[in-house]
């Protein structure tokens, strides 16, 4: 096995070659001179939002989150268990958790470890169902919005126009017709009360 002296000695002697080794000129495609000048104001497109499916944008923020939340979770587990062996008398004094000389075994590192992976990979996940039901409520919503938006403006056809007519001139004729049924049991009714009253 390789010594540290050793392992710090490549790395050195390669990061001072590495100036030295030829490196391809690359270019944009729309480039027509060589100069490099010019090849400097080339100003890269940024991402549009349709570039990358949802699942991929879903799990890097899934990583992301997990990954950033395992320093915390560490923290927290061992101010958790220090706390723990405190209070059920363990040890004599609350551990520093930042310490580099605790009295932790190789077992309780590896559990302390596994732990705030799996803390931290739960926050994860629970931001990742966080979001993925605003967004689908927030599609729900934006279709139904679109759907009555729609309904408003849809185009028929001339079958469709025809029965509406129908449907409307029926409703109109029974309305008429309910009307003057109205109109005639009223005027009876009319009728009837001046009778009473006369009698």
């Amino acid at each position: 096995m390789l010594g540290k002296k050793t392992i710090v000695f490549l790395l050195l002697f390669i990061s001072c070659l590495t100036p030295f080794i030829p490196v391809a000129e690359v270019y944009c495609e729309n480039s027509s001179s060589s100069s490099s000048e010019e090849s400097d104001d080339v100003i890269p497109e940024p991402y549009t939002d349709d570039e990358f499916p949802q699942w991929s944008k879903d799990l890097r923020r899934a990583e992301i989150v997990s990954l950033g939340a395992i320093p915390f979770a560490a923290i927290s587990v061992t101010l958790a268990y220090g706390g723990y062996q405190y209070a059920t008398g363990k040890t004599n004094s609350f551990p520093n958790p930042l310490s580099r000389d605790n009295s932790y075994s190789k077992e309780e590192i590896f559990k302390l470890v596994g732990v705030s992976a799996g803390l931290g990979l739960s926050v994860g996940i629970i931001d990742f169902a966080i979001n993925y039901s605003k967004r689908k409520k927030a599609e729900k919503e934006r279709l139904l919005e679109e759907s009555i938006q729609n309904e408003n403006i849809r185009k028929i056809t001339p079958e469709e126009a025809g029965s509406l007519l129908k449907k409307s001139n029926e409703n109109e004729e029974t309305r008429e017709q309910k009307d003057s049924e109205n109109q005639n049991v009223s005027v009876q009714n009319d009728t009837s009360v001046e009778n009473d009253s006369k009698e």
